[in-house]
């Protein structure tokens, strides 16, 4: 098995990719991952080629073109024996870089191609966090220089969908499937779309926006249980390991269009396509613009949607009308949801469970509930 993964400088997929690797390692899962970034820079000095990170945008395109190529040359060549060793292979690398308020791709694609690999990822994390990791970066100092904060983060999430867009297109062209991967989310996402493909793939909606208030504490704690609950079954996509927006960037005076419509492009468009169906939680009696516009949309491209909302509150016919089941609690979800996803479904799980303790001496797959409700 091959992936291709894609993220914008910035992203923290290699720490993502490093809790992945320790994640597989425990249930027997043995992966080798590439790092083509380290591996352009050790290129360059095996053949004593100046590339100095700080100003490695300045570098020739052809020469950078050159050095790109021997280490997809150096991947290609390993690929058969960590093949036949059971190794699943992970090449990580930029899809497009943005330097000087121009976007380029850093793709090749006849390199790509020979590695005919099975899907494509993209990572994607909270814009707001890669802004931050950028500015300690020397190489981005064009970004920061007389800009204000607004216009980074605009910048940083148009960046984000180019890549997305390029990763796409190529997974387009080779007829392979492609995914959104949160980076600061859990490793079980990335390894369940690797050794368990045929685990449903749900979004996770919640009022996210208005739920930061102290009062809210017990809410929160509750969209954590059912977060951790879903995660045994399910690869669960959950929105706040990307979420960019804070209590103060929401009021009329501090939006930010820009930014707002990123926010709604990147849920409705790419996101939740992906999702096999949306599970809609309210834990207080807080409604969500957000949240019921997402489940309009799943509803709309036929996936399957279920909601928790408390109950004795008035609903509205606009409320109810997309979404396929409505609880009052999360006891009756989860029962609902396991008949939904069904006995076969639910003895793959157990098994694969079993599986994994086996080969970790005891230790349980995820932290959820260990018993079906």
């Amino acid at each position: 098995m091959i992936i291709v993964a894609t993220g914008i400088s910035g992203t923290g997929e290699k720490e993502y990719l490093n809790r992945l690797v320790e994640y597989a390692d425990k249930r027997g899962k043995k992966i080798k991952v590439f790092n083509s970034g380290d591996m352009f820079f050790e290129q360059a000095r095996r053949l004593g080629i100046r590339a100095n990170i700080d100003n490695i945008f300045h570098m020739d395109r052809n020469t950078s073109c050159a050095l790109r190529g021997g280490v997809f040359e150096q991947i290609i060549g390993e690929t058969p024996k960590l093949l036949e060793q059971n190794y699943a292979i992970l090449v990580n690398m930029h899809g497009s870089f943005f330097f000087d308020d121009q976007y380029s791709e850093s793709i090749d694609y006849h390199y790509l191609s020979s590695l005919t690999p099975n899907f494509y990822i993209n990572f994607l994390n909270n814009a707001d966090l890669v802004t931050h990791s950028l500015r300690l970066r020397r190489q981005f100092r064009f970004l920061f220089k007389n800009r204000d904060y607004a216009y980074v983060l605009e910048r940083i999430m148009e960046w984000q969908t180019v890549e997305i867009l390029i990763t796409r297109v190529v997974s387009s062209f080779s007829k392979k499937k492609f995914f959104v991967v949160p980076a600061s989310g859990n490793a079980s996402v990335l390894f369940r779309l690797m050794f368990e493909p045929w685990r449903k793939m749900f979004y996770f909606g919640m009022p996210l926006t208005f739920l930061h208030d102290e009062k809210y504490k017990e809410a929160r704690e509750r969209i954590n249980k059912i977060a951790e609950w879903l995660d045994r079954y399910v690869i669960l996509i959950d929105p706040r390991y990307i979420e960019p927006l804070k209590v103060g960037q929401l009021t009329a005076e501090h939006s930010n269009k820009s930014v707002h419509n990123n926010v709604v492009g990147r849920d409705c468009n790419i996101m939740i396509p992906q999702c096999d169906g949306m599970f809609g939680f309210y834990p207080d009696n807080v409604h969500s613009y957000g949240e019921n516009y997402e489940q309009s949309e799943m509803y709309r491209i036929t996936g399957d949607t279920f909601r928790v909302f408390p109950k004795n509150e008035l609903l509205s016919p606009f409320f109810t009308k997309w979404v396929d089941e409505i609880f009052q609690t999360e006891k009756e979800f989860k029962n609902t949801f396991l008949d939904y996803l069904g006995k076969e479904y639910l003895d793959k799980v157990t098994e694969v469970e079993k599986c994994y303790i086996e080969n970790n001496d005891g230790a349980s797959q995820t932290s959820g509930d260990e018993k079906h409700v």
